[in-house]
């Protein structure tokens, strides 16, 4: 069975915008996908997040993991999510049962 996490890679911030200091707009993320035996694929992308509310803004300092993939979850859609788990998991398939392999010359000559 595969265990698919999140890794927050980076935050983009604005510096000042309503008063508010560091205030995040774009979440660098990638999406891990390991099965039983280790082996590991991964995706990534930059979500945008909008203005913060300024009742519920969180300081920069104060953000944890669960905070920004909290954020993520309310704005890439459950079927983007099922979609990318289908796409990872093929990819691990395919490495630990692949379809094509490059392998060396015949008699390690080349072939003219």
């Amino acid at each position: 069975m595969n265990t698919y996490t999140w890794r927050i890679n980076a935050l983009d911030c604005k510096i000042l915008e309503n008063d508010l200091q560091n205030v995040v707009y774009g979440i660098h993320w990638s999406y891990l996908c390991e099965d039983e035996n280790k082996n590991m694929a991964s995706s990534v992308g930059v979500q945008i997040v909008s203005a913060p509310n300024l009742d519920s803004f969180t300081p920069y300092e104060s953000l944890t993991h669960e905070i920004v993939v909290g954020w993520l979850l309310l704005l890439i859609s459950e079927e983007e999510i099922s979609e990318m788990q289908s796409s990872l998991s093929i990819e691990l398939e395919r490495r630990t049962d692949p379809l094509v392999v490059t392998l060396e010359l015949p008699n390690g000559q080349i072939l003219d």
